[in-house]
């Protein structure tokens, strides 16, 4: 068994030394690192102690992960939610080694992996207004609209003051993200909203993302309803460089 071989190599052994060590507070560690260090070290005298069923012991621990895992993991309540099944599935067992040998032999999946409600950090689409999201932060965040005369507002475009307020809005907009963020803004805006009609007038990306658009990759839409290969991505082009080529093939 994995257990006989690991005992055979040194390795339990090595490992029992190890976690002794320091539950008995052997070794130096950073001075900011002493109070979780010793939460852990009286978590771990717990578990070794021989008082507590497998499953015990994982809800142990579990309570000092609970206490750390919110600091240093984005997805803490999906990490918390796999110690929750670690425990049920140590519930079957009253030897912690028998139970770290059928682990280490056949794991269980990661509640990621199976279905159920969505975690809040994985899974949901929080929408947001730009004052709204003043101090927060997400990993991906979409940017609509940033054509002039939404942003910067087309009532703030005559007062100084005003152009002043729209680009701080903006950088709160650009700064929300924590790995990816994407800007999107439309290629015309409808004169008329709801009737049924084409008319149109060609949007402009907005003032404040010119001077940084070298930045950012440009991904074009495909062009639809134009006289230039309708529905042809065209490499290497950007969607404003599409929007002047559509302009002027009407003089064509």
């Amino acid at each position: 068994t994995v257990r006989r071989l690991s005992t055979e190599l040194g390795i339990v052994d090595q490992a029992d030394d190890s976690v002794a060590r320091f539950i008995d507070g052997a070794g130096a560690m950073p001075p900011a690192a002493d109070t979780q260090a010793g939460d852990l070290r009286e978590a771990l005298a717990v578990c070794l102690s021989g008082d507590l069923t497998p499953s015990a012991q994982v809800d142990r621990l579990k309570r000092f992960c609970a206490l750390v895992f919110p600091t240093r993991y984005d997805n803490a309540a999906a990490r918390l939610a796999d110690i929750d099944q670690l425990a049920a599935s140590a519930s079957a067992y009253t030897s912690r080694s028998r139970f770290l040998t059928e682990l280490t032999l056949d794991p269980p999946n990661r509640t990621s992996d199976r279905a159920g409600p969505p975690h809040l950090d994985d899974d949901w689409l929080t929408l947001s207004t730009i004052h709204s999201a003043k101090g927060l932060e997400w990993r991906s965040v979409h940017l609509l609209h940033a054509a002039d005369g939404t942003l910067p507002s087309d009532m703030s475009l005559g007062d100084e003051a005003g152009l002043a307020e729209e680009l701080r809005l903006m950088y709160v907009a650009l700064t929300r993200a924590k790995d990816e963020l994407s800007v999107h803004f439309p290629l015309r805006f409808h004169v008329n909203r709801y009737a049924n009609d084409d008319r149109h007038v060609y949007a402009q990306i907005s003032r404040f993302i010119e001077p940084i658009r070298e930045l950012f990759d440009e991904p074009s839409a495909p062009c639809v309803g134009l006289d230039i290969e309708s529905e042809v991505q065209l490499a290497g082009v950007g969607v404003a460089d599409e929007v002047d080529l559509a302009l002027s093939s009407l003089w064509d």
